[in-house]
C-alpha cells in the first residue's frame, strides 16, 4: 500500500515538476498573462529526497478561437520575470494548461537581440544562436579594422614622462591632419603641427600626434591655440592640454 502511495506521490510530483509538459506534444498553442504568483504553502517531494514549493500563479489564458479566461495554475516553477508567456492547453480540461518556460526565455533574449542590433530577430534559440554569432563576427570586423587603421598611423611623437620636470606654454596649430579613424574612448587621432612657445625662450615648431576629444575635433584648425605642457630635457617632448 505504502509502494502505491508513494508511487502515486512520484507521479504526481514529475508531473507538476513538468508543469503537464507533456501538453507540448498534444495541447492546443495559445498565451498566458501573468496576473500573480503567490506561494500556496505546501510542498511537494519527499523531505528526504527535497521538495519543492508549490506556487498558485493566476493566469489568463487565450487560444484560437476562444474569448480568453482565467484560471489558477499550481506549479513549482513560476514563471517570474515575464508577462505573458507561451502555453499549451488541455483539449479535454482548458484548465490544464503547460507553462512555455524555454519558449518565454528565447522570446526576450530575442527581443534584448533584435533592440541590441536594430534587426529582427525570431524568438527561437536557433535563430538566437545566429544572431549572437553575426554579432560576434562584425564585433571581431570592426576590431581588425582599428587595428588596420592604427597600425597605419605614424609612431607617436614622446610625450613627458610622469615624473618628468616641465615647463607649461602655449602653441598655435601651424597644420593638422585628422587621421581617418576613431578610438574606442571616442576620441579623434591629429597628426599636428605646433608652433611652441614657452616663457623666456625663441618659438620653435614640432610635429605630434594628438588624441583630440571627440566634442573639440571640429575645432582644431590653423590658428588655434592650445595650452601645452613640455619636457624640459627634451624640447620634442610635448602634450597638448585639451581641457585647458
Amino acid at each position: 500500500m505504502l509502494d502505491r502511495m508513494f508511487d502515486g506521490m512520484r507521479k504526481r510530483y514529475d508531473r507538476m515538476r513538468g508543469d503537464e509538459q507533456w501538453l507540448r506534444e498534444g495541447g492546443i498553442a495559445g498565451t498566458a498573462e501573468i496576473l500573480s504568483i503567490a506561494e500556496t504553502g505546501k510542498w511537494i517531494g519527499v523531505e528526504s529526497h527535497g521538495q519543492d514549493q508549490i506556487h498558485r500563479v493566476a493566469v489568463r489564458v487565450t487560444i484560437p478561437g476562444q474569448e480568453p479566461y482565467d484560471i489558477q495554475h499550481e506549479t513549482v516553477n513560476p514563471p517570474y520575470n515575464a508577462k505573458t508567456v507561451p502555453c499549451y492547453v488541455d483539449p479535454n480540461d482548458r484548465t490544464r494548461i503547460y507553462l512555455d518556460h524555454d519558449a518565454a526565455t528565447a522570446g526576450l533574449v530575442a527581443e534584448q537581440l533584435s533592440a541590441a542590433t536594430g534587426q529582427p530577430v525570431a524568438g527561437d534559440w536557433e535563430s538566437i544562436q545566429a544572431a549572437t554569432q553575426a554579432m560576434a563576427a562584425s564585433a571581431q570586423q570592426q576590431m581588425a579594422a582599428f587595428q588596420r587603421q592604427f597600425a597605419s598611423a605614424p609612431a607617436a611623437a614622446p610625450v613627458p614622462a610622469q615624473d618628468e620636470p616641465c615647463t607649461d606654454g602655449r602653441a598655435t596649430v601651424v597644420g593638422a591632419t585628422e587621421r581617418q579613424m576613431t578610438l574606442p574612448t571616442g576620441s579623434k587621432l591629429f597628426e599636428l603641427e605646433l608652433e611652441v612657445r614657452l616663457p623666456g625662450e625663441e618659438p620653435y615648431r614640432v610635429a605630434v600626434l594628438s588624441e583630440v576629444p571627440g566634442a573639440l575635433a571640429q575645432y582644431v584648425q590653423v590658428g588655434l591655440e592650445v595650452a601645452v605642457t613640455v619636457a624640459d630635457a627634451r624640447r620634442t617632448a610635448v602634450i597638448v592640454n585639451w581641457d585647458s
